[in-house]
């Protein structure tokens, strides 16, 4: 389990990578279940709060139509 007082640290103005460290250090393990905790894995959590929290997100990378591009040219 992702232990959440991650957003709640970061907003507070903790680094990425002291967080990441202090879990390290307290033995917590990342998502897939290593002892590593890198800064990207945080940022990645931060990105997709809501998924590791539990609740289904649909598409939220999907905002191509088809193959042209993005829906209003820009990402």
């Amino acid at each position: 389990m992702v232990p959440f007082p991650l957003p709640d640290r970061r907003s507070s103005g903790e680094s990425r990578s002291g967080i990441c460290n202090d879990y390290m250090e307290r033995g917590i393990k990342n998502p897939t279940g290593g002892k590593i905790w890198h800064s990207s894995t945080g940022k990645l959590i931060e990105e997709n709060i809501m998924v590791y929290q539990g609740h289904s997100v649909f598409n939220r990378h999907n905002s191509r139509i088809g193959k042209k591009g993005y829906k209003g040219g820009k990402k």
